[in-house]
């Protein structure tokens, strides 16, 4: 994912972020169709594979503290695209911690999970690249995470932040260059 995607990403999440009271009211008043939740041996896997891309560090806690695998239970519920990106992630992930034979994901010490993620975003980059990025949206769509980073998100009915008093002086290299282009009469 690029710049520009993520921050396409982002600039629509923070904005569903923002709606997300109001919906959430509007869809109690309608019943909903029961769709199953994550099994708890996929809620548990779900995570440990957020704590594991991104993990706690320099004073910022990991996705898995901060609510993912809810946000992303919550989210799969809701639509068929992240269910179906996380079920292939889980899939991928059984297959690979079966051949280990070792205990599921979310009990193998955390080496051990991130070289199977390692070997999954080398071999299934795809299902890699969904999986990560559903746990970015999670991680960076949370307000509680957007204080800790110092952004203010600024919704659409507010003109954003004033801009700082223009230096002319900053132009006056430009201003002393030749010119580049030709006068045309």
């Amino acid at each position: 994912m690029n710049r520009k995607e993520f921050l396409t990403l982002v600039g629509r999440s923070a904005l569903f972020a923002a709606a997300a009271p109001a919906l959430e009211a509007v869809g109690d008043a309608a019943p909903r169709p029961a769709k199953p939740a994550l099994a708890p041996a996929q809620r548990t896997t779900l995570e440990a594979l957020a704590a594991e891309i991104i993990p706690a560090a320099e004073g910022m806690p990991s996705a898995a503290e901060m609510g993912a695998a809810a946000y992303l239970e919550r989210a799969a519920a809701r639509d068929e695209t992240v269910a179906s990106a996380l079920r292939d992630a889980f899939a991928s992930i059984e297959k690979r911690t079966r051949a280990r034979q070792g205990p599921d994901f979310a009990r193998l010490p955390a080496p051990a999970r991130v070289a199977l993620l390692q070997a999954m975003e080398k071999d299934e980059a795809d299902r890699f690249r969904a999986a990560r990025d559903l746990v970015y949206e999670a991680y960076y769509t949370n307000p509680l995470v957007w204080q800790r980073l110092g952004y203010d998100f600024i919704g659409p009915d507010s003109s954003g932040p004033p801009l700082e008093p223009f230096e002319e002086a900053l132009l006056e290299r430009v201003r002393a260059l030749p010119r580049l282009y030709r006068a045309v009469p």
